[in-house]
This record gives C-alpha cells, sequence and structure tokens, in this order.
C-alpha cells in the first residue's frame, strides 16, 4: 500500500498540470502561451519575476471598467478641444456682426455654421463622457469582492522592434484552475488616469450623472433643429 502511494505521487508530480507544480510555473505556462501569439521576437522573450497571488474582484481590475474610464478620459479630451473651436468661432461671429459688406455677412454665417457643429459636438463628446461614467457607477453600486482566482505580477525582457531589449510589466488576471487567462493588465497603461475616472464616477450620484446625460441630450436636439 505505502508502495502505491509512493509510485502515485511520482506520477502526479510527472504530469503537466500536476499538483506538484508550483502557482508561478501553472502561471508560467499560460503566460508563455500568451507571449507567443502577442510578443514582437518571442524568441527573445526572457522571464525575470513571476509572483503570484490571490485575486479578488475590484471595480479598477474590471475589464468593463478600465475600458469605461480610458473612454471617460478620451471624450473628455475631445469636449476640451471642441469648447475651444466654439470659443474661436464665437470670437469670429463678434469681430464681423458689426459689418454689413456681403462679405462680412458671409463670414459671419460661416463662424456661426462653425459656432453650431462645435456645440453640438461639445455636446456629444460630453454626453459620450458621461455615459461611460454611467457604466462605472452603475458597476459600483453594491459591488462586492469575491474571489475569483489568482494575479500574477509577470516582469520579463524582451526585444523590441528596433532590436534593442526592453523591461515589461504584465498583471495577468488567472482563473481558480490556472485553465485559463481572464485579463491582462500592461502596467505600462496610465492606470492613474483610471484610477481618476474610477473616482470621478463613483463620487457622483446616479442621478447626477443621468442628469448629466438628459441635458447634453437636450442640447443636441435644440442645436439640431436651428436653422
Amino acid at each position: 500500500m505505502k508502495n502505491f502511494i509512493y509510485v502515485a505521487v511520482i506520477v502526479l508530480c510527472m504530469a503537466p498540470f500536476g499538483g506538484c507544480k508550483s502557482k508561478e510555473e501553472k502561471a508560467e505556462i499560460l503566460i508563455k502561451d500568451y507571449m507567443f501569439k502577442h510578443l514582437y521576437d518571442f524568441e527573445s522573450y526572457e522571464i525575470v519575476e513571476t509572483k503570484v497571488d490571490s485575486c479578488y474582484t475590484s471595480l479598477f481590475k474590471d475589464p468593463e471598467i478600465r475600458h469605461a474610464a480610458l473612454q471617460a478620459k478620451k471624450y473628455l479630451d475631445q469636449s476640451t478641444e471642441y469648447r475651444k473651436e466654439q470659443e474661436y468661432a464665437e470670437n469670429t461671429m463678434d469681430i464681423w456682426s458689426d459689418s454689413w459688406s456681403s462679405y462680412s455677412r458671409k463670414r459671419y454665417k460661416e463662424a456661426r455654421e462653425e459656432y453650431k457643429e462645435a456645440s453640438i459636438n461639445l455636446s456629444k463628446s460630453f454626453k459620450s463622457h458621461n455615459e461611460n461614467l454611467l457604466i462605472i457607477k452603475n458597476k459600483s453600486i453594491n459591488f462586492e469582492s469575491e474571489f475569483i482566482g489568482w494575479e500574477v505580477n509577470h516582469s520579463f525582457r524582451c526585444k523590441n522592434r528596433g532590436g534593442n531589449f526592453s523591461l515589461g510589466n504584465y498583471l495577468f488576471i488567472i482563473d481558480k484552475n490556472f485553465t485559463k487567462i481572464i485579463n491582462v493588465i500592461d502596467d505600462d497603461e496610465d492606470n492613474d488616469t483610471i484610477l481618476v475616472f474610477i473616482g470621478l464616477a463613483t463620487g457622483k450620484s446616479k442621478e447626477e450623472i443621468e442628469e448629466s446625460i438628459l441635458s447634453s441630450t437636450k442640447a443636441i436636439e435644440h442645436l439640431e433643429s436651428m436653422h
């Protein structure tokens, strides 16, 4: 009986996904497959360090929330540019508003159309900004953290397109049984920005965000109806 148990333990340890493999080894099997599909020069791929820890759901690690946060920033940046266009068109309208030549009337009309277009785009971008904040807010309501698997901090070296070695740092979210990668977070991404917009969304009430979306919708409808 003792010999049977001894042999069984050896067999398990020799199996590709046997229980004797460490969490790090199990994670690296999945990660290497991911790197093979995504790295420019996989042959130069060198593991520097792999650390495995328990992973619990969080707003920051949620793929939909991360995407919404980055989209919220994109649309907010767009609204800043449209506001500049709006102000420029408004100033141009002021310049030509007191002149009565056909040329001045033409310039005024052009500036007025530019002002209208910039105003519509401004409202649309601000609406999209708030719609993405609402996605974050809705997911944050009654949010409860729960164990979903393992988070793996993985640092590595590989050659870039220029042929030079660079250091990469990824956070892999892996399921409980080490069978698949749930999400990949690149440490080089603008994670500070994501945190800021998660904070912005969760710091507002759902009603406040919805009111902003409704206000933008009404503004767009009003502007588009103007002749």
